[in-house]
């Protein structure tokens, strides 16, 4: 019983002293640790980037690659996943299809936040680079766009 008791209690040591050094390395703080833990409870390979604002945490969780952001309080601000342009609702493939068949997509991803779905496009042709925002799952809002010099 006693050696059973031992090797409890080094097991936690071992398990307190883990999480406090991994804390301490990525500078996250144990509101974000925890919160993140109890929604993504199978998420392996974590890694942590963070600003003044918020906490970014890149991740494997289900057997896809997916990015979550908190605050600093331990909400959840967003989780975000890169798409391919079939994963699109249809009515956003087709407006994407109408409105800019002469762009490539350098970049799409998918954007979900309490309940609500967004989707982000960046297309370019050989000078303008454009960014769109999803309005519903039916059409494209500009929101930035730049000239490439040549």
């Amino acid at each position: 019983m006693k050696k059973k008791m031992v090797t409890l209690v080094a097991a936690v040591m071992m398990v307190i002293a883990t999480t406090y050094a991994q804390n301490t390395q990525t500078g996250v703080n144990e509101k974000v640790i925890n919160a993140f833990a109890k929604k993504f409870a199978q998420a392996t390979n974590p890694s942590w980037e963070f600003t003044d604002a918020y906490f970014k945490a890149s991740f494997q969780w289900n057997g896809q690659n997916l990015t979550s952001f908190f605050t600093k309080d331990g909400d959840l601000m967003g989780i975000t996943r890169n798409i391919y342009s079939t994963e699109l609702p249809i009515n956003l493939r087709i407006s994407l299809t109408e409105n800019y068949s002469q762009f490539w997509i350098s970049e799409l991803f998918e954007y979900a936040k309490e309940g609500t779905t967004k989707y982000y496009v960046t297309i370019e042709n050989a000078t303008e680079k454009i960014h769109l925002e999803s309005v519903g799952t039916y059409e494209w809002s500009a929101y930035k766009k730049a000239s490439k010099t040549i």
